[in-house]
């Protein structure tokens, strides 16, 4: 798959990547056709910093190949709270209004996410609700889910 994508076939590839999401899955072809626009293919390197938080270009992520370290830090301790992979959604707190501070992501070995423009999807979803209301929803069950096994990870 290629950035931009240049042909129907990369199109195509991007948007069953996103349907195959936890974020995206339960869209109609209609739906996920609105947030293609929004999202390209990025690479990290091992150890590359994905995001800290509040992330300056408010991408939100969805891995597609490869391992990510969320982390936790506190002045200059940081600590890995979470490891994700494969179809894991994170960097998603702009998508909610949220901006914490603390968390960040770390690629572990190569990583390929595509990236999504969040300040874009909150217009879009702000002006399609009907569209945007299922996303965030399930946005905000996947981050609770993610902060329980965070927790559990510290018990």
């Amino acid at each position: 798959m290629k950035y931009p994508p240049d042909s129907a076939q990369d199109v195509e590839a991007l948007r069953q990547v996103l349907k195959s999401s936890q974020l995206f899955g339960s869209l109609e072809q209609e739906d996920m056709d609105s947030c293609v626009p929004y999202a390209r293919v990025k690479t990290f390197e091992d150890e590359e910093i994905t995001c800290e938080c509040p992330d300056a270009n408010h991408d939100a992520f969805v891995v597609i190949n490869g391992a990510v370290a969320l982390t936790f830090t506190i002045g200059s301790l940081t600590q890995t709270v979470n490891m994700i992979g494969l179809g894991t959604v994170f960097n998603t707190q702009h998508l909610l209004g949220l901006a914490q501070r603390y968390y960040g992501g770390r690629a572990v070995g190569r990583v390929v996410v595509i990236a999504l423009d969040t300040a874009k999807l909150v217009a879009l979803f702000e002006s399609h609700t009907r569209l945007g209301y299922p996303v965030i929803k399930t946005l905000a069950a996947l981050q609770l889910s993610q902060r329980d096994r965070e927790l559990e990870n510290f018990l």
